[in-house]
This record gives structure tokens, C-alpha cells and sequence, in this order.
């Protein structure tokens, strides 16, 4: 098939929402970054595929399929902002520690080979529904042998969907695999982003029509392959880690297009950064199932490393020394007024804010009657964790704690100094406001007797030295099965010694603060770099390639829309 069509990529991060546009031999005609907005996904698609689309020629008809990537499932899991969920166990009466409201247990189920071991109990079900109603979200049902005969949970379902209408996740959905407590926990957490996932698409779906995009959609999922929008309602934890599977992707196309079939592609977001090994030109998937938080799964994802050091970390000062991350803050630099901000954090000893921010401002004020939290930031602006404890007559755990639960409800954020203010005064970012960030470089350099260009360097290499630990780390476990973690961070502090681990391969930098923050890891190292031409938007770029390698394998069928595919 000749490869005259265009494909597009959007990769909805927790900071930005990036897009690209492919034509012919993948040649990329339009690039986008623009915020991320939790309160309205769909914007942040309208602006970045917009501007990619008036980039590559404006004509929206040409495109033959769009691949999305998003960390709505890492996140929604891993902040513990998925639905509240009833599990309905069938069969098996063993408790497992899950992230649902309740169990319900009912009689039922099959035994290896398909062959009924009890009959389902069918009024205890609809009782236990009774009890759910106005309780939880969303349902997951998990029937014991589902993966031999689903007959149990599909009647479950059904029963379920007659008395209490929401949406239901069934463990033969999610897994074919028998082993117990992991059909469960997969099947609790899919359904906890059943509801998450229904309100992306249809924010997506908007943003794509109000640009008059009618092409099919392939989502991406973590191990590389992708799901149709309407697989991905019924199937969301699937997309768990797709952000980090389409960079790899990228990375691996990048690194083949230089001759290199093993890379490490390291991708720097806002919040993480995502280390995988390329293997032979491919991205290798984890055996068995993945580990999502504190459970095992049987979701299919890309063999990753984490760490909490990120462009938007949290810079702190502790015992003198500059700590970076794993919090995640909103930078100086994207605040819309960080005058009062700045104030704040002028003070003794403060490193970061808690504020309402301006779109989060209806949804606080219908929240503030019961939260006297929001009332108090709403009444007055911008406050310091000290002074809320003192105010509010709550201790720091609890106060911490209130905290984390209003900010995974996007009401309020916290925000002090980042890796990426660093980057701003710098010189190597341009993508916010300087002047902010400029004036937080000289709070924090003041209190260490340093100029401010000169602090904002050191975050800069402290970022730069926790993700190069990482990558060695990473390289060490999937060479000799074990990280050698302590060994690893104090190399540097040996007095008799010189321990030295060069890279064989090639490093693949991926993300908007790859360049500045990975060049010097590099030298240090003595590893080649690679920063590909679109490294800034990889994840989107990696996208699009799932888009284009489906678009290749399918006849063109001009006019089809995403409901067509569907139907």
C-alpha cells in the first residue's frame, strides 16, 4: 500500500497534552505542546492537535487514524483517584486487601474445564446490589474458572445492570489467566477507571469533532498494542504505563534509524521519569502480568524503571543540601499570578504553597461548605502548610493527608521552585514565565549563600545525578537481576575506589527537559546521547507510529468515523 496518508498522535501527560501529525514516509509536518487542563481534557486536544493540524496544512480530512496515549490510568491509580467500586466475588469466600468499597460474596461458579461447581445464587446478588446502591460507582464481578466458562459473570452483570445501572467490569474481560488474587485486583482496579476512562473519551471525541477529525482512534495500551475507544470503555487499565510504551516505541524507531538495534530510551516527564531497555529493536513486555501501586496485576505492560524526579519535582533545602523530588509541584513559572506565591515563600523556612487555582475555582467554592480547607484558601489565597495546621487546629499527618485527597481531586495544587524553574533561569526553558521563576531562584539561593543562576544549576545536576543513579540501577537489574541500589548512590563518595559503569549503549532522551537535564549524565557517563528531532513530543510521536502501523495494514475507507468502527 503506497503511504500517502497522514496520521496524528495526541499524548495527554499530567502536564501537557502534546500532538504531531505525520504524512508521508513519517516525515512529522506538525508539532504541538500546550497544558493539560484535568478540568477539561478535551481543550487541551483541541489547542495541541489544532496548532499540529494548521502546522501540516489544516486539512483535518487527510488524517486516516489517531493514536492516543494517556496517563489517566497510571495516575487515576496510582493517586487513588478511581470510582468507588463493589466486588462481587463469586465462588471462591477468600479475602484479598483490594481497592474497593466492600465485598459481597456469592455462591456460584466452575471448576477447571467449564463445568458448574455451584449454581449461581442469583437473589443474593441482587441484594447485595441493593446494598452497593448509592454507595460505589462502578461494579466489578469475579467469578471463580470465568476464564474457563464466563456464564456466571455475564449473568451477574446483566442482574446488576437491571437493578443498578452503572458500569461493570467482568474478570473474564480483563484476564484469561486462573491464578486468584490477581484476577481480582485486576479486575477492581479496571473498574474503577470504567467511569474514568468514559469521561476521557468523550472529552477526546469533543476536541476531535470541534476540530472536524473523523478518523478512527487507536488507544494505546502498555504493552504497545492498542484497543478501539470502545475496548478501551470496557478494558481502561489496559492503558496502564501506554505514556511510557509509546516513548519507547519512539525511542526504539529512533535508535534503529541510527543503526543502533539495543538502546535505553529514558523519557522525562513532568512528574517521572521512565527508563526501558531496548532489546533487538523491540520493547519488551513484562511476563505475567505487571505491579500497579501495591498490587499484582495481569495487565501486559512495557519492562520499566520509575523515579520520582521530574521536571515539575519538588526542590527543597534539607540539612543544606538540595533534595529533588518525588512530590510533584506546580512550577513558579506556569502560575497565572505568582506574585502573592512568591511572597509566601519569601518566608523563613518555606519551600512550598497550597492555592486554589483559578480554573479549579468553581468546583472548590461547591466543595467549601464541607471542607473548611478550601473555604480558608478560597477566603484567603495562597497559604504555607504551617499556617493552615495552625489555623484549622489539624496536625501536619492529617493536614498532609487532606491535602493529597483534594489535590487528586484537581482543586487545588501546591506549588514552590522545580527542576524546570531551574531550567528557565538557566537559559535552556522557555515555556512559562521567567521573571517567576527567576524570583524563586534568588529565595532559595539567598538561604544557601549562592547566586541565583549558580542554585539554579545544582537542582539542575541534582536531577540530573538521581536519574543517571536510576538508569545504572535499571542497566544493573537487567543484567545481573539486582540494582545494587546503596552501592550505586554512594559511588561517589568512595575514598579508595573507582567504580565506573559506562553504558554499551546507546541513551535515547525523550521529554521536554530530556536535553538540559541527561546531556551532562551522558558525559559523566561517557555514553552516547541520542536526542531525536522530536524528542520533545515523544510520546506523541510514539502514538502516532501505533496510528500509522495500523493505518498500513487496513484498506482506506474514506469518511469512517469512530462510531462507524465501533458499529
Amino acid at each position: 500500500m503506497e503511504n500517502d496518508f497522514f496520521v496524528a498522535g495526541v499524548d495527554t501527560g499530567g502536564t501537557f497534552t502534546d500532538a504531531v501529525v505525520l504524512g508521508p514516509g513519517g516525515k512529522v509536518l506538525g508539532r504541538a505542546k500546550r497544558p493539560t487542563r484535568h478540568h477539561d481534557l478535551g481543550t487541551g486536544t483541541l489547542e495541541a492537535l489544532g496548532e499540529a493540524l494548521r502546522q501540516a496544512g489544516g486539512d483535518a480530512d487527510r488524517l486516516r487514524r489517531v493514536g492516543v496515549s494517556t496517563t489517566l490510568a497510571t495516575n487515576s491509580v496510582v493517586e487513588g483517584r478511581g470510582a468507588r467500586v463493589g466486588l462481587f466475588q463469586i465462588g471462591v469466600r477468600k479475602p484479598v486487601r483490594l481497592p474497593v468499597v466492600s465485598v459481597e460474596f456469592v455462591q456460584g461458579g466452575h471448576m477447571v474445564g467449564g463445568r458448574e461447581e455451584a449454581p449461581l445464587d442469583v437473589q443474593a446478588l441482587v441484594n447485595g446490589v441493593r446494598r452497593f446502591q448509592g454507595h460505589v460507582d462502578a461494579y466489578a464481578v469475579a467469578a471463580s474458572g470465568s476464564c474457563f466458562n464466563p456464564n456466571h459473570e455475564l449473568v451477574a452483570a446483566k442482574a446488576i445492570s437491571m437493578v443498578d445501572p452503572l458500569p461493570v467490569s467482568c474478570a473474564h474481560e480483563v484476564s484469561d489467566l486462573p491464578s486468584h488474587e490477581e484476577r481480582l485486583a485486576t479486575v477492581a482496579l479496571n473498574a474503577g477507571l470504567l467511569p474514568v476512562m468514559e469521561h476521557f473519551l468523550e472529552r477526546l471525541r469533543s476536541g476531535l469533532d470541534a476540530l472536524g477529525v473523523h478518523a478512527p482512534v487507536s488507544v494505546v495500551c502498555g504493552d504497545g498494542e492498542s484497543l478501539t475507544p470502545e475496548q478501551a470503555l470496557h478494558r481502561p487499565l489496559s492503558t496502564f504505563a501506554a505514556g511510557p510504551a509509546a516513548s519507547a516505541l519512539y525511542g526504539a524507531h529512533a535508535a534503529l534509524e541510527r543503526g543502533h538495534a539495543d538502546a535505553l530510551v529514558v523519557d522525562v516527564g513532568g512528574t517521572t521519569t521512565d527508563l526501558v531497555t531496548v532489546r533487538g529493536g523491540e520493547v519488551p513486555v513484562r511476563d505475567g502480568g505487571s505491579i500497579i501501586g501495591p498490587w499484582e496485576t495481569h495487565v501486559r505492560a512495557v519492562e520499566l524503571r520509575t523515579v520520582g524526579i521530574g521536571g515539575d519535582s519538588h526542590v527543597r533545602v534539607e540539612h543544606g543540601a538540595i533534595r529533588v523530588g518525588p512530590r510533584r509541584m506546580r512550577p513558579l513559572a506556569l502560575l497565572d499570578d505568582a506574585g502573592s506565591v512568591l511572597d509566601r515563600l519569601a518566608q523563613a523556612e518555606v519551600d512550598r504553597v497550597v492555592l486554589v487555582p483559578e480554573e479549579c475555582r468553581d468546583r472548590a467554592e461547591s466543595l467549601a461548605g464541607k471542607s473548611p480547607l478550601l473555604r480558608y484558601l478560597l477566603d484567603h489565597g495562597p497559604s504555607t502548610a504551617s499556617e493552615l495546621t495552625r489555623v484549622l487546629g489539624r496536625n501536619l499527618v492529617e493536614l498532609e493527608q487532606r491535602l493529597e485527597e483534594l489535590a487528586r481531586d484537581r482543586v487545588l495544587v501546591e506549588t514552590g521552585f522545580t527542576p524546570s524553574d531551574a531550567l528557565h533561569v538557566s537559559g535552556q526553558a522557555a515555556f512559562g514565565d521567567f521573571d517567576s521563576a527567576s524570583r524563586g531562584a534568588a529565595i532559595w539561593a539567598e538561604r544557601l549563600g549562592l547566586d541565583p543562576k549558580a542554585f539554579a544549576g545544582q537542582v539542575v545536576d541534582v536531577a540530573s545525578c538521581g536519574i543517571e543513579d536510576a538508569l545504572v540501577e535499571h542497566m544493573l537489574r537487567a543484567e545481573l537481576g539486582h540494582d545494587l541500589a546503596g552501592l550505586v548512590r554512594r559511588r561517589r563518595e568512595l575514598r579508595t575506589i573507582a567504580l565506573e559503569l559506562r553504558p554499551r549503549v546507546p541513551v535515547v532522551a525523550l521529554g521536554a527537559a530530556g536535553r538540559p537535564l541527561l546531556e551532562e549524565m551522558g558525559r559523566r557517563l561517557g555514553a552516547e546521547c541520542i536526542f531525536p528531532r522530536e524528542h520533545e513530543v515523544g510520546n506523541a510521536v510514539g502514538a502516532a507510529l501505533v496510528a500509522e502501523r495500523i493505518a498500513r495494514m487496513e484498506p482506506p475507507t474514506p469518511g469512517q468515523s469512530v462510531q462507524e468502527e465501533k458499529q
